[in-house]
């Protein structure tokens, strides 16, 4: 059986081994019900077009929607991602409580193009930078030319010690997260039997939190519980 996925790391990569947490649970779960798999690393895009066609069984990981929920079918939840608003403390150093987006009118907001967020930065008529990527969007906030920008928290924590680990204590993050979500196993309904196949997946990950699998791969991938998926 043929999922798919592309390079997020930490919770999915083109390497083999390492930052894939998300990967590395989606395997332990069919495993532990004998079932083989394959994962394919191919652009977001033509993963999703392979499972509407029922050319593969499901995608990896993806936020479950009302309009994804009319095409695909989702597993229970992995593992929850919590986005969080970073900021540069130099650029920000006395920082004030932030509670809604009106409070952030006379910032610099970075914003990647076509993300969630973006509708409702505009129809507040915040002061936007727009870039095409999480890591584009860091880039920007570590040489100061924007004042916060909206990234998953272990996502921005992992790109800012790629990009500069001696930075790190340079970067802060607001204690209110903007949105907490579970990323799940996207399934095609097209695919033979995958109302079945995801009924063995969803019992192959609760046999792994049973069991301890599930809670060493966080602690292996450092990884705070409070992402868990209970």
């Amino acid at each position: 059986m043929i999922i798919t996925t592309n390079d997020y790391p930490p919770y999915t990569s083109t390497l083999e081994e390492g930052n894939q947490i998300v990967t590395d649970i989606v395997k332990s779960a069919f495993k532990s019900q004998g079932i083989p798999l394959e994962v394919w690393i191919i652009p977001w895009s033509r993963g999703e077009r392979m499972l509407l066609n029922g050319a593969v069984f499901g995608s990896i990981p993806y936020f479950k929607t009302d309009e994804r929920q009319q095409e695909f079918i989702f597993s229970d939840p992995i593992i929850y991602s919590k986005n969080r608003f970073f900021f540069h403390k130099q650029k920000i150093p006395n920082q004030k409580d932030l509670n809604t987006l009106e409070d952030f009118k006379g910032n610099v907001m970075g914003a990647v193009r076509g993300y969630w967020y973006v509708p409702d930065f505009e129809k507040y008529g915040l002061d936007i930078t727009y870039v095409n990527s999480d890591r584009a969007g860091l880039k920007m906030l570590l040489i100061k030319r924007i004042d916060y920008i909206i990234v998953d928290e272990i996502v921005g924590h992992y790109i800012v010690s790629q990009e500069a680990p001696n930075k790190l204590h340079s970067i802060g993050i607001l204690d209110k997260a903007e949105s907490v979500a579970a990323f799940h196993l996207m399934i095609s309904k097209q695919y033979p039997n995958s109302k079945q196949l995801t009924v063995q997946f969803n019992q192959g990950l609760r046999e792994i939190k049973k069991n301890g699998e599930y809670r060493k791969l966080f602690e292996t991938y450092t990884i705070g519980e409070h992402l868990m998926a209970k």
